[in-house]
């Protein structure tokens, strides 16, 4: 939450002070601290001059006497816990009868803004007060909202050996003698809780809450869902939520002095990778094959990597590989999304192309099988110009399935092979006759 520092405010801190006469309340200038060529910096200071969103404001009040006066801490990360006088603002005190002073140590100046650099860490702010009158003064916290809500901020009085939470108590009654004290009050300021929120990826139901303590304080923190069930409870200085579902979650936050704050956690839901791969139709090839793959309904979104035996063989929705040893292959495809993995893979082998009597140039031309991939029947159209006498048939690990001479195979145009007897796969053909040999592949679908 931001809170806007208008100029008038630091008008009030800087250059007034309070003065209350009955009911009313009368600013009494100091020229003492009037913008002057001697401290100019009080004019040049950004947050006197300009309006500005600060997180982390703290402004704090004391009141008794004849008046009333404040001092302002907030955070920045341009600045320096030290004093620095383009951030912090010397504390000038009033010469008023009975108005008391309030203010704050950067280095060993009094300020009236002290503007440190973060909350990273737990800080001791030394505080000093001023009373020109014994009697009854009151601390009043004027703002803190704009802190995170386990932020800790208390007020410690070393004399009665008290700690107050300004979260839960935002007036503190004092008694003060005249005089100024100044090493009786410490601010202590804490570092809230960082909690970070991991939603559901695509591997699903791994959600995480991790809530990190960098502060000195002690916390307990339970994850609870919406009826009241606890998920996990942990007081260590990280506590990790893991294997959340997609949903609406209550994070119970608890310090040791038992200030309490509850936050809701959503976390959002992910769609689940899934991928096959294709075509793949059959699980044996010849060394001669191209063997070609392709990512089923490929996301533009995603990565995908090929691995051949654990090898890396290429990335893309695709890949066509020549493989030349024979050998039990796996292939896998994993998909990588934004925030997870999928795999999957599939195994074929790979077999020496079958060959059988003497070698001979292997005409591309001698035949034509059709269709490919069959499922009943496998029709050969003959080369009328090449006399073929013999027909056999090999599947993917070289075993002869057929075999059969060919009558009249001059001038015979187209051969029927039933395919009812044998199983799913790829299988090679090859024709032979008067010094010829020709040789071609099929698929036999289910």
């Amino acid at each position: 939450m931001k809170k806007i520092l208008p100029n008038f405010l630091f008008l009030i801190v800087l250059l007034f002070n309070f003065q209350t006469i009955g009911f009313g309340v009368n600013y009494a200038e100091n020229d003492e601290y009037a913008c002057n060529s001697e401290n100019n910096f009080l004019c040049k200071n950004p947050l006197i001059t300009d309006q500005q969103q600060v997180d982390n404001l703290l402004r704090i009040q004391l009141v008794g006497g004849t008046g009333a006066d404040e001092f302002v801490v907030y955070f920045d990360p341009t600045a320096q816990n030290e004093y620095n006088p383009q951030f912090d603002a010397v504390k000038y005190m009033s010469d008023a009868a009975g108005v008391p002073n309030i203010y704050t140590y950067a280095d060993t100046f009094k300020v009236s803004i002290n503007v440190m650099q973060s909350m990273g860490q737990s800080l001791t702010i030394p505080v000093g007060l001023r009373a020109k009158i014994a009697g009854n003064y009151l601390i009043n916290v004027i703002d803190l909202t704009s802190f995170a809500p386990t932020a800790g901020i208390y007020f410690e009085d070393l004399v009665t050996g008290t700690r107050v939470n300004l979260r839960t108590t935002n007036q503190i009654a004092l008694n003060l003698a005249v005089g100024e004290f100044n090493q009786r009050f410490k601010l202590h300021l804490y570092p809230g809780l960082n909690v970070e929120v991991n939603n559901e990826t695509c591997l699903q139901s791994d959600g995480r809450v991790t809530v990190t303590n960098a502060s000195s304080l002690t916390w307990n923190c339970s994850l609870l869902n919406l009826n009241g069930g606890a998920i996990g409870n942990s007081s260590l200085q990280s506590a990790v939520f893991n294997n959340l579902d997609e949903g609406t979650y209550r994070l119970r936050m608890i310090n040791s002095e038992s200030y309490l704050v509850e936050e809701l956690i959503n976390i959002a839901g992910a769609d689940p990778v899934y991928g096959s791969i294709q075509p793949m139709s059959s699980n044996s090839y010849f060394t001669t094959d191209v063997i070609e793959a392709f990512a089923d309904q490929p996301d533009i979104n995603n990565q995908y990597s090929w691995y051949l035996n654990d090898l890396l063989a290429g990335t893309g929705p695709e890949i066509s590989l020549n493989i030349t040893s024979q050998g039990m292959y796996t292939l896998k495809l994993r998909i990588n999304a934004v925030n997870c993995e999928f795999e999957t893979s599939t195994t074929f082998t790979v077999t020496q192309a079958a060959t059988v009597g003497i070698e001979t140039s292997e005409s591309a031309s001698g035949f034509i099988l059709y269709p490919n991939p069959a499922r009943d029947v496998l029709n050969i159209q003959l080369n009328r110009k090449i006399g073929f006498t013999m027909l056999t048939v090999y599947d993917a690990s070289g075993r002869l399935v057929h075999n059969e001479k060919l009558s009249n195979a001059q001038g015979q145009q187209a051969i029927q092979l039933p395919l009812n007897d044998l199983n799913p796969g790829i299988y090679q053909v090859i024709l032979e006759g008067n010094n010829s040999r020709s040789t071609a592949k099929f698929t036999k679908q289910k």
